[in-house]
């Protein structure tokens, strides 16, 4: 797949929660990033574009620090779908087992552990009046996860 398409699709993981919804959560997000990859895919061809949309827009709600992976590892799937390599029913398959195991670890990880040291780090550099170590902690940690992102989005699509 084109690399301009492929920076456009990772670009787009940042978006995944703008149109949460309460009954499939991500999901329109999920469409959204999946978009280009899909039109790239099926081009022209209607009926098979439809139904490539239709997998991304059931359920799905996971860590958003996961989804660049989980966009990685769908799009390779969908790339494989195309060329009648894989079923399209395998999708939903591999849905279900990695996006709820995924969103249990990010949970616990990002949410209950990486997101709380950061946050609790900036509060003790912030009252102890150290700016300078204050903004390096915040950039430092900006930067590390995403690069973890970009990392996680190629290995997902190779």
């Amino acid at each position: 797949m084109d690399t301009r398409i492929l920076l456009t699709i990772f670009l787009r993981t940042f978006l995944v929660g703008a149109a949460f919804n309460t009954k499939g959560m991500q999901n329109v997000g999920l469409s959204f990033i999946m978009e280009p990859g899909l039109r790239a895919l099926y081009g022209s061809d209607v009926a098979l574009l439809q139904r490539a949309r239709g997998r991304y827009l059931k359920f799905y709600n996971t860590h958003p620090f996961w989804t660049p992976l989980l966009v990685g590892i769908f799009l390779s799937m969908e790339n494989k779908i195309a060329r009648g390599l894989l079923p399209p029913d395998i999708l939903p398959k591999l849905r279900a087992t990695t996006v709820y195991t995924l969103s249990g670890l990010g949970d616990s990880f990002f949410g209950g552990s990486l997101l709380v040291t950061w946050s609790l780090v900036c509060i003790n550099l912030a009252l102890s009046d150290r700016p300078l170590l204050l903004a390096i902690w915040v950039l430092f940690c900006f930067l590390v996860l995403q690069i973890f992102k970009i990392f996680t989005f190629a290995r997902g699509y190779s």
